[in-house]
């Protein structure tokens, strides 16, 4: 579970229960969209544009797999479900295509119309396309579709440990908001017993027990 770095009764409370931070920290920012926008220059030969389904699912859902390491992390039926979901659209699932119709990186903003905001979840590069500016292009594309829109907020979240993911929002326009730790269930006789004691809670019917979670 997570809390805010600065509710510290909160963590206190978490530690009496037998929970320990894990060391995973997610640092949350946002930027107020403006009609001035700064757009940087799209490198060469890379054009950002929604992507084309169903043609391009294959490498849609390959330039996500090499940007975050693993075939595990999203298939093509994980991706068809994906699509499914509520606030996705199409329009704002964007990918970098080099001239030769390689897939670099790829984002889905989503769309909040209703509150005015937007959420860049995921925005990955292929590896073997960093440091050429094609993420920051990418951002400023979804920034640039978010304000047509009429949306005014645009957020990312990111692990701090991630140098080169703060770097990029941070150079986009992106500032922090909050500070987020992980807190994990410490092994042993008495955490366990706090961990069987929330599991009874948890199974409590809703509104007679509340988990120590807290944003």
């Amino acid at each position: 579970m997570q809390t805010r770095d600065d509710d510290a009764e909160f963590r206190a409370m978490l530690r009496e229960r037998g929970f320990e931070p894990t060391g995973h920290v997610l640092v949350g920012t946002s930027q107020t969209l403006s009609d001035d926008l700064t757009k940087p220059e799209t490198p060469a030969g890379v054009t950002v544009r929604p992507v084309r389904i169903p043609e391009e699912i294959d490498a849609r859902v390959r330039v996500h797999q090499q940007s975050f390491g693993s075939s595990l992390v999203l298939g093509v039926r994980e991706y068809q479900r994906l699509r499914e979901t509520p606030h996705y659209r199409n329009d704002f699932d964007l990918v970098a295509v080099t001239s030769d119709g390689r897939f670099a990186a790829a984002a889905i903003v989503w769309l909040d119309a209703a509150n005015g905001i937007g959420l860049f979840e995921p925005v990955g590069t292929d590896p073997g396309y960093r440091g050429r500016g094609i993420g920051r292009a990418l951002l400023a594309e979804g920034l640039r579709r978010l304000r047509d829109a009429g949306v005014r907020l645009a957020k990312v979240n990111f692990a701090e440990s991630n140098a080169a993911s703060r770097a990029l929002y941070l150079s986009c326009g992106f500032r922090r908001d909050f500070r987020r730790v992980e807190f994990a269930v410490r092994e042993g006789p008495e955490a366990r017993n706090s961990r069987d004691a929330m599991d009874r809670a948890s199974a409590l019917p809703q509104g007679e027990a509340t988990p120590p979670t807290r944003d």
